[in-house]
């Protein structure tokens, strides 16, 4: 059974935990998803969100923001690789290029990637879309699956 046929999920979350429970079931629920990308300002928690994802996917090591490297690498216990990707800082596709960002979205990997505004044209395969927001209390979560065959 196909277990990618909800186009799209909103959640409000208050509390940490909370917030883990969700994302360790989001991993589990769409495990065929490779490419998860991750909208929202400054602070709002897309980093804090892969940290749940790798966890849940058994990442040992400390998982940080590549905001200056603009790509880490991890290793789950079986030791499959993780990319966790900040584009931030990314200006025009000439960077995205020079990154070697083709190599992360074709590994077959998790690919992570945090402000993919640059990158969503290159993606060819399903996808799954955060936007973040902060509420007075705790944040609003839309989670979109994109199939760009469909766009």
């Amino acid at each position: 059974m196909n277990k990618l046929r909800k186009k799209e999920w909103a959640y409000q979350v208050t509390t940490p935990k909370e917030w883990h429970n969700i994302m360790s079931a989001l991993i589990r629920q769409n495990a065929s998803i490779m490419i998860w990308c991750f909208e929202g300002n400054l602070g709002v928690g897309k980093t804090t969100s892969i940290q749940y994802l790798c966890k849940a996917l058994q990442v040992q090591e400390k998982v940080t923001s590549p905001t200056f490297s603009l790509v880490n690498s991890y290793q789950t216990q079986s030791g499959n690789s993780i990319y966790h990707a900040d584009l931030y800082r990314i200006k025009n596709q000439q960077e995205l290029q020079e990154i070697g960002i083709d190599y992360y979205l074709e590994s077959g990997s998790y690919f992570f990637i945090e402000w993919p505004e640059q990158v969503l044209s290159y993606i060819l395969h399903p996808y799954l879309l955060f936007r973040i927001s902060n509420l007075e209390q705790g944040r609003k979560v839309i989670v979109s699956l994109i199939n760009p065959k469909q766009r």
